[in-house]
């Protein structure tokens, strides 16, 4: 027994819970242990692995033989063609349109009836044509000559001689009378302007005053301008319609309506004037022609910023497209099969474009065991780029189908 200085006996403490002290201490053993396996057995890779893994790993593409489709393809929209207003104006007020002859859709040529306004028709005949007076016959001047020229391109047999002769006057009859109408007529001045008869005079008409009949004349103002070739009515007054000049009797359209669409810088300096492509619109294909190529414009209104094109049909048959319908236009390419490679494997240096080929060798070995395969080795062959599109070059040059590229 063990007693202390105040002479009281000195008892051992026990520890309060034994287990989990020993369960510690064989967590920290276990630690230990785990630890001096590790780095006993798992050591640090090897200085050959280290290198690898720090070494650009080339990329190799196979040459094969493929349709590289190098066309370009946009979307537009039919634009509508220049338009004309057709004025009939008249004397009488106001001017009433009385007979429709000609309704939207319809093709205008010269010689056509443009209409019947306030009783009197209008013809549209192809220009010059600087007519500023009513004619008679023996009438003469350049718009005499301009209306005889007139009347010659419909097929009417008449003299350029700048005088109203006969041969003038029945074209002009013939028109009037195709569209059930007679020439107007008029006195004459003689008969308008005469002096007043003296007393004797009068006594002697008494028994000789026969009617005179009055002269027919040429209205100009019912000969209208028809614009050069022909045209296309898009709207036309309908009867009971007074039309003035905010209200023509005609509009015609007289250039085709055409396809315009917006291509990036880049993609219109590959485009030129008269360059044939295909256009479609709806079901319909056709042969367009590149007609007008525009000054860079900014993107607005939703449109695409980059330079207007503007596309005619090649053929006279594909001339009225709907208006403001949408167009696919794709220019013409190749679609052949061709050698071709990655765009990113051509590369281009002072020499010209090329790629590098992988070119592998067998050695042998000294003793003669057997052949090994050595490293592959990179060889520069120069190409030729034929075109270009969806991510491939066709190209030509020294290489086979199954040969290797570097890409990267």
């Amino acid at each position: 027994m063990t007693l202390n200085d105040n002479g009281e006996e000195i008892r051992a403490q026990r520890v309060a819970h034994p287990k989990r002290a020993v369960a510690v201490v064989m967590c920290v053993l276990a630690l230990l242990a785990s630890a001096f396996l590790a780095g006993r057995f798992i050591g640090s890779p090897p200085r050959d692995a280290i290198q690898s893994a720090q070494q650009t790993i080339a990329v190799w593409s196979t040459v094969e033989t493929r349709v590289v489709d190098n066309r370009l393809t946009f979307t537009g929209r039919v634009q509508p063609g220049t338009t004309v207003k057709i004025v009939a104006l008249s004397e009488t007020k106001p001017n009433v349109v009385v007979r429709q002859s000609l309704t939207p859709g319809a093709r205008v040529e010269p010689g056509s009836l443009a209409g019947v306004v306030s009783g009197r028709p209008y013809f549209l005949l192809s220009g010059p044509l600087p007519l500023y007076r009513d004619l008679v016959l023996n009438d003469s001047g350049d718009d005499v000559l301009a209306l005889q020229k007139s009347l010659a391109t419909l097929g009417y047999y008449v003299e350029l001689t700048s005088v109203v002769d006969r041969l003038t006057m029945n074209a002009i009859s013939d028109i009037f009378a195709a569209a059930d109408f007679e020439l107007p007529k008029q006195l004459t001045k003689s008969d308008t302007e005469a002096a007043p008869p003296s007393s004797a005079a009068k006594t002697e008409q008494k028994t000789e005053n026969l009617p005179k009949p009055a002269t027919p004349y040429i209205p100009f103002r019912q000969l209208l301008l028809m614009p050069e070739g022909s045209g296309l009515v898009t709207s036309s007054a309908p009867i009971g319609a007074e039309v003035d000049v905010e209200k023509p009797l005609l509009t015609l359209r007289t250039t085709s309506s055409y396809v315009e669409f917006v291509a990036e810088v880049s993609q219109a300096d590959q485009l030129k004037i008269g360059q044939k492509l295909t256009a479609r619109v709806g079901p319909k294909e056709f042969p367009a022609v590149v007609d007008k190529i525009g000054n860079f414009q900014e993107g607005k209104d939703g449109t695409l910023p980059g330079k207007p094109v503007a596309l005619t049909p090649a053929e006279a048959g594909d001339l009225d497209l709907p208006v403001d319908q949408p167009a696919t236009i794709q220019t013409i390419g190749q679609v052949e099969e061709a050698l071709s490679v990655p765009l990113i494997a051509v590369r281009e240096d002072g020499s010209g474009h090329f790629v590098t080929k992988r070119s592998e060798t067998r050695e042998r070995e000294p003793d003669g065991a057997g052949a090994e395969k050595s490293p592959p080795s990179e060889v520069r062959v120069s190409v030729s780029i034929l075109r270009s599109g969806g991510g491939y070059v066709a190209i030509s040059g020294d290489l086979h189908p199954g040969d290797q590229v570097k890409v990267s």
